[in-house]
C-alpha cells in the first residue's frame, strides 16, 4: 500500500515539475517579446512614444516567473504547487499589463 502512495505521489511531482517547465518555456518567450516591445517602443531620439509603465511592470513580472529559480528550493508537493500558481499569477499579470499598454497606446 505504501509503495502505491509514494508512486502516485511521485507521478504528481513529476506532472508538475513538467508543468513548471512549460511555464518556464512560455516565460521566455514572453520575456523576449516584451523585450523587443520595449525597444520599439521608442523615437528616434530615444523618448518613449507611450508610456513605459505597464510594459516595465509585464517585464518585471515575467522576469520573476522566468528567471527566478523557486521550483530549485525544495522537492516538496505543496512547495512545487505554490511556485506553479506563482508562475501562473506572475504571467497573468504580465498579460493584463501588456494588453493594458496595447490598448492604451493605439
Amino acid at each position: 500500500m505504501r509503495s502505491s502512495v509514494q508512486h502516485n505521489c511521485d507521478d504528481q511531482t513529476k506532472e508538475i515539475r513538467e508543468r513548471l517547465r512549460e511555464l518556464n518555456t512560455k516565460s521566455y518567450y514572453l520575456l523576449v517579446a516584451l523585450s523587443f516591445i520595449l525597444v520599439l517602443g521608442r523615437d528616434n531620439s530615444g523618448k518613449w512614444l507611450h508610456s513605459p509603465f505597464p510594459i516595465q511592470l509585464a517585464l518585471t513580472s515575467t522576469a520573476l516567473a522566468a528567471v527566478v529559480p523557486l521550483q530549485d528550493f525544495s522537492t516538496a508537493k505543496w512547495w512545487l504547487v505554490t511556485v506553479q500558481w506563482f508562475k501562473v499569477g506572475a504571467l497573468l499579470i504580465a498579460l493584463g499589463f501588456t494588453l493594458c499598454w496595447v490598448w492604451t497606446s493605439i
